[in-house]
């Protein structure tokens, strides 16, 4: 009966994982969706290619098609929900080291896992974060288009 505990722990933390993935992904979605509606709306809005290079050009169309860019905030994201689910983990884990020296000796596998399991997701932002910064994936001066102002 004790296998069968950890075997649900397991699988439930993965099932965890996998549902706040899923979840992050359809808000990701549909965030890329509107902003294909606006700049779809943007492009309608003018009658030719000229009007709309005219627009785009001007400080007005520039600070619209900002909005609609990508910005060097994004790319950080996964990584503090990286290290948010890592936090997550080893509080779970230190909860049920702490269960398992006072009440319940099966929750030993929990104790062991969920911390180690904190660790690798820890490994992993720490990784992801140098290869941004090696990358330049961070930097606003890279990401912004030219002749635009930061309005951070």
């Amino acid at each position: 009966m004790f296998w069968f505990f950890n075997a649900s722990v397991v699988v439930g933390i993965f099932g965890l994982i996998g549902w706040f993935n899923y979840l992050r992904n359809q808000r990701f979605k549909a965030a890329i969706q509107a902003k294909t509606e606006r700049f779809n709306k943007i492009i309608d809005k003018f009658g030719d290619e000229k009007q709309l290079m005219e627009f785009l050009q001007s400080d007005r169309g520039l600070a619209a098609l900002n909005t609609l860019t990508t910005s060097g905030k994004g790319s950080k994201v996964p990584i503090l929900v990286t290290v948010s689910a890592g936090f997550l983990m080893l509080f779970m884990g230190f909860g049920a080291m702490i269960i398992a020296w006072k009440v319940e000796d099966d929750l030993i596998f929990p104790a062991i896992f969920l911390p180690a399991m904190a660790i690798g997701l820890f490994a992993a932002a720490a990784f992801s974060y140098f290869l941004g910064r090696k990358w330049g994936l961070f930097d606003q001066d890279y990401l912004e288009a030219p002749n635009s102002q930061n309005r951070d």
